[in-house]
């Protein structure tokens, strides 16, 4: 330690100490911000402030985090077929989707 030097003892709500300085507490947040200061549970936390689009801010486990609404949509189209893809866009859980392959656009329209 340095001729007069600072070195905290404890520190404000919000901050940790750390070899003798306050540092402040920073969390993690997938899919968006992570909180800060007081509002922070504990440094590398994951604990959301605020989400990105898409998400959306929910309590789970006593913790914020970002879940998605859109998002789970989107991861569960992209692994589907086109015609697939539209049902759910739609959703409508009854429409029938048959793997059958077309000769152009228009016949997936005719015979119905």
């Amino acid at each position: 330690t340095k001729h007069n030097s600072v070195l905290c003892a404890s520190c404000e709500s919000g901050y940790d100490l750390s070899g003798g300085s306050c540092t402040l507490r920073t969390c993690t947040c997938t899919n968006g911000e992570g909180s800060v200061g007081a509002a922070c549970p504990g440094d590398g936390q994951e604990d959301c402030a605020s989400c990105a689009v898409a998400y959306e801010l929910k309590k789970e486990d006593g913790k914020n985090v970002c879940k998605s609404g859109l998002g789970d949509i989107m991861a569960t189209l992209a692994g589907k077929a086109a015609e697939e893809r539209t049902a759910v866009a739609w959703g409508d859980p009854h429409v029938k989707v048959f793997d059958h392959q077309y000769k152009n656009k228009a016949d997936r329209f005719r015979n119905f």
